[in-house]
């Protein structure tokens, strides 16, 4: 899938200016946080900056990957990192989850079909939201149906959940 495909969902799905206590992120603008960027003003942000921080931090350190698992990791990659995301995606096709995507992950990969990847990934990344245990349930919700959400367009069911 394309950047600029995957970053208009993304950006869709995170919405504008939040600044909720019970955010762990903090203080956010189209899902970019005070957490990860403290020297940014974050409420100035604008949907291109945003973009560019998209491009550079997100989509150009995921490896190269087959539509639209890209996407689907790019997604989760946004909310939980992008050591985290190649971590699932390693889980979901059976390799040692380190965080890094070299030839055995690579090989793993190509194993196989887009559609299988889009649920195995899937059904790791709803499988990390429900362990984790100390997610506030508002949270925890939009996170599951962004999943859903995410699972269906990546796969082309048209569904809004």
């Amino acid at each position: 899938m394309s950047f600029d495909l995957a970053v208009k969902r993304v950006i869709k799905s995170e919405g504008g200016y939040v600044n909720d206590p019970r955010d762990p992120g903090g203080e956010t603008h189209f899902g970019i946080s005070k957490r990860s960027y403290p020297n940014l003003n974050i409420k100035a942000l604008t949907v291109d900056d945003a973009i560019g921080i998209y491009r550079r931090d997100f989509w150009e350190k995921i490896p190269n990957l087959p539509e639209p698992v890209d996407y689907l990791v790019f997604d989760f990659a946004v909310n939980a990192g992008v050591s985290r995301a190649i971590k699932i995606l390693q889980t979901a096709i059976g390799t040692t989850p380190d965080g890094y995507f070299g030839a055995k992950s690579t090989t793993a990969l190509s194993r196989y079909t887009a559609k299988a990847l889009c649920i195995n990934y899937s059904a790791e990344r709803a499988r990390y939201y429900a362990l984790l245990d100390d997610l506030d349930d508002f949270y925890a919700r939009g996170w599951m149906l962004r999943v859903m959400e995410s699972f269906y367009y990546a796969v082309g069911v048209d569904a809004e959940l």
